[in-house]
């Protein structure tokens, strides 16, 4: 085991050496010392906030959507009203109806994954369903499954309206 014996001043130990020169109490701040809160920029300045924003406030998206007493949520009532093979449609739109006993009308829309992606599907499901909420006043006690086809993706607001009201007409849902 021969080599350099290491004292308290080679090389390793010097590295350290810069230690034993601290205090080992901690200094305290100063009674009126400043202290930076969360609304203040570390650098020195307050943060700088976007101005209020300015015109309307935008709609929460949930009051465009129908209301859930109007809509369809249970898969059994999407069955039923499958079951009952009363529809009509064109290459926009098929609409299936079948009478209810709930006394108001109930609209379910189901949008295929052959339509697109999810941004499509949805977007082609929001649109039938203001399409639809403009059209409740105007529908009888009838439980309603709106089913997009391909041409909806690329249909215009006028064609989807349309479409949906030739159908509602056709199956007597529309008084």
């Amino acid at each position: 085991m021969g080599g350099p014996e290491l004292g308290p001043r080679s090389e390793s130990a010097k590295e350290f050496d810069h230690q034993e020169n601290f205090s080992a109490q901690e200094a305290l701040p100063a009674e009126d010392a400043w202290v930076s809160g969360p609304d203040v920029d570390p650098r020195g300045g307050p943060r700088h906030q976007a101005p209020p924003p300015e015109g309307t406030p935008a709609l929460d998206t949930r009051a465009r959507a129908v209301k859930t007493k109007y809509r369809l949520r249970h898969s059994a009532d999407f069955e039923a009203v499958r079951a009952g093979r009363k529809g009509a449609g064109d290459d926009v739109l098929r609409v299936q109806v079948r009478a209810n006993a709930v006394g108001h009308p109930r609209v379910g829309v189901v949008v295929t994954k052959r339509l697109g992606g999810a941004v499509v599907r949805n977007r082609v499901r929001r649109r039938l369903q203001a399409a639809v909420r403009e059209s409740l006043g105007s529908l009888g006690a009838y439980d309603v499954v709106l089913r997009p086809q391909r041409a909806a993706v690329a249909a215009g607001w006028g064609a989807l309206r349309a479409s949906l009201t030739r159908a509602l007409v056709v199956t007597g849902a529309a008084q």
